[in-house]
C-alpha cells in the first residue's frame, strides 16, 4: 500500500493522525516548550496552515487512487480538495502582506546647514530616502494610524542605494503617529529619533549611529556624529504631503502553487483516463 506518514488515502483520520505525529502544527511549534514566544496564530497563519494540510491531503488522495486503481470518486474528491485549498489561498493571498505598509519620504542631500562632512558614498544633491515599514494589524490604508509599536524598521537610503542602512524599531522618542484620511493619504507625520540606533543592516564602511526625523537637521549620522546627511530644510520631513504610503511589496503570489497543484491533478486525471481507455480496448479485443 502506498502511504506517506501513515496516511493511505482512504480517509481523513489517518492523515490527521499522521500529520499530528510527524509534522507539528504551526501553533505547536510557536507555543511549544522552550519557544519563548507563546502566542496564538494570526488569521493569515491559520489560512496558510489549513492550505498545506488540505493541499497535501488532496494530492495524496488523488495519487493513491491512481497508483492503486482506486475509484474515480476518491480521485475526484482529492482533486476537489486541492482546488478548494488553492481557492482559499487565492482568497486570502492578497492579505498575506496587506497589513504591512511603507511610508516613504524623498528629498536630496544637503549639508549646507549642518557643516558636517557627508557619510561615505553620499554628496550634495544625491537622493535622500526614508522608508518606514509598519503594521498596525489592519488591512486598509483608509483612516488608519500607525504608532511607535507598529513600526518594524526605518531605512535610510542615499545616492540610489549606494549608502543604505536599516534600523530596528528602537526609539528614544516617538511623538504622534502616521495618520491617513478617508482617501488613504497621509495627513500627519510623527517626530521620532534614536540617538543610539539599533542597526539591522548597512552597506556603509562607517558605523551608523543615529537618526532624527524632526527639525534637527543632522537627520542621519554615522561614527557617532562624525559624518551626517541633512536636508535643504529639515522641517520638510514633517510635512505629510512630502510622504507617500502604500502596501509593502507582496510576498510571492500563490499562483505558482496553484498552477503546480492544478497541473498535477490534471496530469493524474489524464493518465488515469488513458489507462482506463487502454483497459477498455483490451477487454474488447
Amino acid at each position: 500500500m502506498f502511504s506517506v506518514g501513515g496516511f493511505d488515502g482512504r480517509d481523513s483520520g489517518s492523515l490527521k493522525a499522521a500529520t499530528s505525529a510527524r509534522c507539528p502544527s504551526i501553533t505547536q511549534r510557536v507555543n511549544g516548550p522552550g519557544s519563548g514566544f507563546p502566542r496564538t496564530l494570526t488569521a493569515i497563519e491559520q489560512v496558510i496552515q489549513r492550505f498545506f494540510i488540505d493541499f497535501t491531503k488532496g494530492i495524496l488522495m488523488a495519487f493513491n487512487s491512481f497508483f492503486h486503481h482506486g475509484s474515480g470518486i476518491v480521485m475526484t474528491k482529492g482533486i476537489q480538495v486541492v482546488v478548494a485549498a488553492v481557492a482559499m489561498l487565492f482568497a486570502f493571498g492578497g492579505q498575506l502582506q496587506a497589513d504591512v505598509v511603507i511610508a516613504t519620504f524623498l528629498s536630496t542631500a544637503d549639508n549646507s546647514q549642518v557643516g558636517n562632512p557627508y557619510v561615505d558614498n553620499v554628496s550634495f544633491g544625491d537622493t535622500f530616502k526614508i522608508v518606514v515599514t509598519m503594521d498596525n494589524g489592519g488591512s486598509s490604508l483608509v483612516n488608519q494610524t500607525w504608532v511607535q509599536l507598529d513600526v518594524q524598521s526605518v531605512t535610510f537610503e542615499f545616492n540610489n542605494g549606494a549608502h543604505t542602512t536599516v534600523f530596528g524599531p528602537s526609539f528614544d522618542a516617538f511623538i504622534g503617529g502616521f495618520v491617513t484620511d478617508g482617501a488613504g493619504l497621509l495627513i500627519s507625520i510623527p517626530e521620532f529619533e534614536s540617538a543610539n540606533a539599533s542597526v539591522i543592516s548597512t552597506n556603509s564602511a562607517q558605523t551608523p549611529s543615529a537618526f532624527f526625523v524632526n527639525t534637527f537637521n543632522d537627520l542621519y549620522q554615522t561614527d557617532f556624529g562624525g559624518y551626517s546627511v541633512g536636508l535643504p530644510d529639515a522641517s520638510q520631513v514633517l510635512v505629510a504631503s512630502n510622504w507617500t504610503i502604500a502596501p509593502a511589496a507582496a510576498v510571492p503570489e500563490p499562483s505558482t502553487i496553484a498552477v503546480f497543484g492544478i497541473g498535477l491533478c490534471a496530469f493524474v486525471v489524464n493518465v488515469a483516463r488513458r489507462r482506463r481507455n487502454a483497459k477498455q480496448q483490451g477487454a474488447m479485443v
